[in-house]
């Protein structure tokens, strides 16, 4: 006789081999914005409640209770001291295992605990989602039981690009590498030369760098490009943003700026002001080095 479904989801939990179902596409649940007190400084500096390694039950409604439970007292023991603002926030499940994703990715399962949030703490998230761990791998995520781990994000935009590649146009200049893996996190260099000495004294390593090498057939394209010509940084909200550096700006002879479908270029003139970058959007150093920026999944 076949695996009843409960002893199935206790087999996978309790380390027994068993086919695991797809998890379906999630779909985010809405709901009101909110506040909640904090005793950290930021939401990704959080301490664990319940121990790594704890069963979480076999019983499909005792596995949601325990994933709830779970989110009450981490958001309650971690979020305490301060006002706190989700008016612009998610909060996202990562399941591990695809049953139990399946079990929590249901509107009757992230409206219950929206309900609990919310009549307990008096938080009211922007939206509650589930993913799987092998659709993403979210880095600062908190294990709040086995196999099940939670994040709270800022509410981003469906174009917003979290994972990105940059790579130069053919014909349009060469760079050291082939091609540049942007991750969040991390802000990248962009410059002539992968060590460049500037003219302060300082030295300064380029994440993203323009073939300083003369015999390089696009050399005469690289040489107008400043060796702190701009660089990438990522923002939780709007993805990876461009900013210009010194050497990149019209008063040191250089010029930046990013061109977007048919519309003319964005120039970029302003150190403190940065561009979100899009999917397709090309970055054009000084006259001709023009740099692909692509989502990356």
């Amino acid at each position: 006789m076949g695996k009843s479904f409960f002893e199935f989801i206790a087999g996978l939990i309790n380390g027994k081999k068993g086919e695991k179902p797809s998890a379906p596409a999630s779909e985010p649940v809405t709901v009101q914005s909110g506040e909640v007190e904090q005793q950290d400084n930021t939401i990704k500096e959080v301490r664990e409640v319940e121990p790594k390694g704890k069963p979480i039950g076999a019983n499909s409604i005792d596995i949601q209770d325990k994933v709830i439970d779970a989110v009450l007292k981490n958001v309650k023991k971690n979020f305490k001291g301060q006002k706190f603002n989700f008016e612009e926030k998610n909060l996202t499940l990562w399941t591990e295992d695809s049953m139990v994703n399946l079990l929590l990715d249901n509107s009757k399962f992230k409206n219950e605990l929206a309900k609990k949030l919310y009549d307990e703490q008096g938080v009211k998230f922007s939206s509650i989602r589930v993913r799987n761990y092998s659709t993403v791998q979210r880095p600062g995520a908190l294990e709040i039981l086995t196999g099940i781990c939670m994040t709270i994000d800022e509410e981003v935009s469906e174009d917003t690009v979290m994972r990105a590649r940059v790579e130069v146009v053919p014909g349009s200049g060469s760079t050291v590498e082939q091609y540049y893996i942007l991750e969040p996190g991390k802000a990248y260099n962009i410059g002539v030369g992968r060590i460049a000495s500037l003219d302060n004294g300082s030295v300064r390593r380029n994440d993203i760098a323009i073939d300083d090498n003369v015999e390089s057939p696009q050399y005469d394209k690289n040489k107008y490009v400043s060796r702190n010509h701009a660089h990438i940084s990522y923002s939780e909200k709007h993805g990876f943003m461009l900013y210009v550096d010194e050497g990149g700006l019209r008063r040191s002879g250089k010029r930046t700026s990013v061109a977007r479908g048919e519309g003319d270029p964005v120039n970029i003139e302003d150190t403190l002001i940065p561009l979100p970058l899009k999917d397709g959007d090309v970055i054009v150093l000084s006259k001709a080095v023009r740099l692909l920026f692509t989502k990356q999944e």
